[in-house]
């Protein structure tokens, strides 16, 4: 693990302790961002660990693209969220978009994302394997879109 990944983790993990509400102090927090660091670990070609930033995030982008794949980011209501292509997810063709988003439905079918919002999964939902499985889906194909995503013409 990178110095940068093992300090933002470390900062990650103490703000998440700090904000996680008692409905969701069961949650294994650092078992599931660990699950995520080693499925973007095993794609160290295209992704790499990208710098914290002031919200104390844990997050990997596209080499060579500045594209963030997934961050995640402490919260007040749940404890953490993952957000999948923060900046790129709202500038994808329909059919990029409708294709992450019927991914979604493996992940929790009962989460609702407006194609123009950020696609935001709650570190909760994620907590067995199913949504866990479903989440990994979701970003080996969001991987794959932003690997090939070219942006509109002027």
């Amino acid at each position: 693990m990178t110095d940068i990944l093992a300090m933002s983790r470390e900062a990650f993990l103490a703000e998440v302790k700090g904000r996680v509400p008692r409905r969701w102090a069961d949650v294994d927090f650092a078992g599931i961002l660990g699950q995520i660091i080693t499925w973007s670990m095993g794609h160290r070609r295209s992704l790499e660990v990208q710098p914290p930033g002031e919200q104390f995030t844990v997050s990997f982008g596209l080499k060579n693209t500045g594209h963030v794949l997934w961050a995640a980011y402490p919260r007040a209501e749940d404890g953490a969220k993952f957000v999948v292509l923060p900046r790129l997810f709202p500038l994808l063709a329909d059919a990029k978009r409708t294709t992450i988003l019927n991914a979604v439905s493996n992940v929790s079918p009962n989460m609702q994302i407006r194609p123009d919002a950020l696609l935001q999964v709650p570190f909760y939902t994620l907590g067995t394997d199913s949504p866990m499985a479903g989440f990994l889906e979701l970003l080996g194909k969001a991987l794959v879109i932003a690997r090939t995503h070219k942006p509109a013409a002027a």
